[in-house]
Parts: C-alpha cells; structure tokens; sequence
C-alpha cells in the first residue's frame, strides 16, 4: 500500500510597487521522497520576475535514515518590457517558428521542461521585430517527484529572429532566423531557416524550411541536414506535410528541436529528426453534429538497415453531439517503435456523455502486438470512469479498467480501479481525494515517450490561494 501526498498554496499581496506571489507546495511519498518548492513572484509597471527554490530529500526506508537532500534554484529570472523593447534575463522558454531550428517549451504531459539560461532581447520597429537569445540549453525531468538535469553538458546556443509586418495588410508575413549551438563534440552547429505565411478569404498557407551545416569534433565529418513543414487550411480540410533529414540537434535523450509530430497519438519513429510523412484532417459540422477525421502516415527516410522499415500510422473518427461525443482510433506501430514491440496494432474506442451534470466514459481497446521473437500476443482492455456531483462543490469520481489477460510488457495486473472526490468551494480552493490502483505504462507527447509508474494506494492534492 502506498500513498501521495501534495499541497500547493499561493499567497498574494499588493504593494506600491507591485504585486508579489508565493506559492510554495510540499510533496511526500512512500517511496521516501519529500519535497517542498517555494517560488516568489513580483509584477511592477515594466518589471517581473521571480525565483523558484525546490528542496527535496530522499529517506532510506528500511534503516529510516536520510539518504540525499538537496537544493536546486528552478527558475529565475527578470523582465523588463516596454512596447518597443523586451529584455529578459534568466530562465525562458523560447521556440523559432514552428520549432524545426529551436523549441524550447515545458511538456505537461511528459513532465518534462526545456528551457534557455540566459538573456533574451526584443526590438520591434514598424518594419522590423527582432528577437535574440543567448544562454545554456536545459532540459529537466521534473517527473516521479525528482528533479534531474538530463542534459548535462556545456552547450551553448545563440540564436536570432526576424520578422516583418510590412506585409501583413496583403496577408503576407514573412520570418528568417538562424541558430548556432556549440557543443563537447562538436566545432560548432549552425540551423537557419525561413517561413512564409499567405492568408487569404478561404483559406492560409504556412510553409517553414530549414537548413543544418557543421563539424563533428570527434570523427572530423561534417554536419548537414535539412527540414521542412507545411500547413494547408482549405475551407474545412487542413494537410500537412513534413520532411526532415538530419535536423535533429540533442541526443535521443534531450533535444532542442520541437519539430511537428503529425499524429494525435504524440509517437514519432526518432524524435522527428529522419522521417518523412502527411496528415490530413477534415471537420464538418452538420446541424448540431460535428465530425472530425483524420489520416497520418509518417515513415524513416534513414537509409541504414536499422531504421529504414520503421512506419507509423494512424485513423481517427470523431462525432461530438454535444452532451454526447464519441470516437474510434486505430494506430499501426512497425518496426521496432514502440519500447517493447517489434509491431503493434491498437484500435481504439470513446464514448462520453453528459446527463443532468453525470459524466460518462466508455472506452474500449483491442491491441495485437508482436513481440521481438515473433510471438503474437492479443489482448483487450475496457474501461469505465463515472463523475457525479453530489453537491454543487462537491463531485464523485470512479473508474475501473479490466484487461483481457496479463501483459507484463505493458503492465502487471489485469485490473485497475480507483474512488474519488473533488471539492472546489470556490475558484481559490480545490481538493482532490483518490484511492485505487493504476495500471501506469507508456504516454507519449510530441515524440518523446515515457513509462508511468504503477500506484497502488491513497492521494490527496490540495491547492488554494490564500
């Protein structure tokens, strides 16, 4: 039996010269982990800033003695902005385009944050907007409650951004930029690239190219590579289009591109960096029923043996009636892309429904796996999760989830079940009660994959602002 324990509460107060915010939480766990964050926030007229302290300790439970403790700065940084100039210095999340030079955003789904240490400046003149950024990439894993550097290296990047307004009025815009990121094993590794943007009165046209040169230090060869994106929106049909060919900058591990992965599943066959691949989405509305497809096909341009046979596809269909949706996914995984599968087929089904406040769940999925040594392996798993409100600030949560037969690849256990209630007496307040199991398991966001780890045992979370 285990258990989790979470609280974050947030103090505000005014002064003459700005507002300042501290919220500060506290974690504990039976794994033996506790941690506690406190974070001072201040707003003025043209300035901001803040700093996050995280401390947490890790407790040998058999000899119940303290094992690690440590104390990490997690943000800070200062802001000064004023309508035509921006300097920012510390810590910040920062993306180039749609991310085939740079994106360095926080993933919530991954618990995962990339970010910048250093300073970031901003000019905009009628004609021109120019952004330039310098500083230390970092990508951080705050998941599990751990906080751990995954990326710890020396790497430096500089990066800039030019865009221009002057043709906004034709529906043209207009953005160059360029990236250059030194590295232990590396001389030095520039990206530059471009997008365009046409809007017109049915439709908009978004095309992104880039391009990659370099040295290796280690093996003396050069770098290069090239990607592009593009987004068309016609009337009620969106397509996009994807090629990358060595663009990929990082390890398998920790990367600074967030190129588009174009499936709703979040997989990618290498973290978008060879691939090649469409999706194509379709929404109607017809009377009070919307529907939504969606096709994608995304396939390895990598000419090794390795790498060359990996596919990923993927079909949707969607059907919202309002207080009533439902959908239906089918998902093919060739070739060594999922962790534990050499191929893997799922079909997927959803239905949600609204009645009088009670909300509904179904899903159904069927997954046919083939294992490394050639063994198929079948199996379903059926859901169901329940909400009911009992009072207006008070609501009671189910779910239950059976399996078919036990897959030790996916997870232990052939069921899965849990209880709740949520308590929200007003919009400063909210508490979150939960006991039952977890089956944990892979989830996957923007082509980058990780396994959550099985719970058994009781929850609480509690936020407020005080």
């Amino acid at each position: 039996m285990s258990y989790a324990l979470e609280i974050r509460a947030t103090n505000i107060f005014d002064t003459w010269y700005g507002t300042w915010q501290h919220p500060w939480s506290l974690k504990a766990d039976t794994e033996g982990i506790t941690e506690d964050e406190v974070s001072v926030r201040f707003f003025g007229s043209n300035f901001k800033g803040g700093l996050d302290i995280l401390y947490y300790t890790y407790w040998d439970q058999e000899f119940k003695i303290k094992d690690k403790s440590a104390t990490h700065i997690t943000w800070k940084d200062i802001v000064f902005e004023r309508p035509e100039i921006s300097v920012a210095l510390g810590d910040f999340y920062y993306t180039l385009g749609q991310g085939l030079i740079l994106g360095m955003e926080p993933d919530r789904t991954s618990e995962q944050e990339c970010l910048i240490e250093g300073i970031k400046v901003g000019t905009k003149l009628s004609c021109l907007e120019l952004t330039q950024i310098w500083g230390i990439p970092l990508k951080i894993d705050r998941s599990e409650m751990k906080y751990k550097i995954l990326n710890d290296t020396s790497d430096v990047l500089f990066g800039i951004n030019a865009r221009t307004p002057l043709f906004s009025r034709y529906g043209f815009l207009l953005s160059c930029r360029g990236l250059r990121l030194k590295t232990e094993d590396t001389l030095y590794t520039n990206l530059w690239g471009e997008d365009f943007e046409f809007s017109w009165d049915w439709g908009t046209w978004y095309l992104e190219m880039a391009q990659k040169n370099g040295w290796d230090r280690i093996d003396f060869e050069e770098q290069s590579g090239y990607g592009v994106y593009s987004s068309l929106d016609i009337y009620l049909v969106n397509i996009q289009f994807m090629n990358y060919n060595k663009l990929g900058i990082g390890n398998i591990t920790y990367r600074y591109n967030l190129m588009p992965i174009l499936n709703r599943s979040g997989y990618s066959i290498n973290n978008g960096r060879d691939e090649i691949g469409f999706q194509i989405t379709v929404g109607k509305a017809v009377g009070d029923v919307v529907l939504d497809f969606s096709h994608s096909e995304i396939y390895t341009r990598d000419t090794t043996l390795e790498n060359r046979d990996k596919r990923i596809i993927e079909y949707y269909e969607g059907t919202d009636f309002g207080n009533f949706n439902s959908s239906m996914k089918f998902l093919l995984l060739d070739g060594n892309v999922d962790s534990h599968f050499e191929e893997r087929r799922e079909l997927e089904s959803e239905t949600h429904g609204s009645f009088k406040n009670i909300e509904t769940t179904l899903s159904v999925e069927r997954v046919d796996a083939v294992t490394w040594q050639d063994s198929t392996i079948i199996f379903f798993d059926i859901g169901l999760a329940i909400e009911f409100p009992i009072w207006e600030v008070l609501t009671l949560r189910s779910s239950y989830t059976r399996r078919s037969k036990e897959v030790i690849e996916e997870a232990r256990g052939i069921e899965w079940y849990g209880f709740g209630l949520k308590f929200e007496p007003s919009s400063t307040v909210f508490l979150d009660l939960w006991a039952g199991k977890e089956k944990g398991g892979a989830t996957c966001s923007a082509g980058m994959c990780r396994e959550l780890v099985p719970f058994d045992g009781f929850k609480l979370q509690l936020n407020m602002t005080l």
